[in-house]
């Protein structure tokens, strides 16, 4: 279980439009794959105290609670889903493998005909 969702700092401006409500889709990078859903349950905040992950400081930090989560040997692979993920199918298009830069950036918002209102895809 999840209670926050730490990213390093890059566009502060993307994280101020997360708010209570908001989904977000969580993808391990090495892992390969789509390993949780979470729901925003508080604003983002700024804090380098305590440390939460190991190698490297994620000092944007954003209340969550866990909707679901994979084990590891059942995540959904990016290539499952990239039809419906529209901005990771064009990137795909573009460079096999394109897809990737984008989910590990900072988080973007899906279509609103793809998701509910305010749904956020992270990394």
């Amino acid at each position: 279980q999840y209670s926050t969702a730490p990213f390093s700092f890059s566009r502060p401006d993307e994280f101020s439009r997360l708010a209570p409500g908001d989904t977000l889709l969580c993808y391990l990078v090495n892992g390969g794959g789509w390993v949780a859903t979470l729901n925003v349950v508080g604003r983002a905040y700024l804090a380098t105290e305590p440390p939460i992950w190991t190698g490297g400081v994620f000092p944007v930090r954003i209340p969550v609670e866990t909707l679901v989560e994979l084990p590891l040997q059942d995540a959904v692979p990016a290539t499952e889903l990239l039809d419906r993920l529209p901005r990771l199918w064009r990137a795909n298009l573009k460079a096999p493998g394109g897809w990737a830069g984008y989910i590990r950036g900072t988080p973007w918002m899906c279509s609103p005909n793809l998701a509910p209102p305010g749904t956020v895809v992270l990394t």
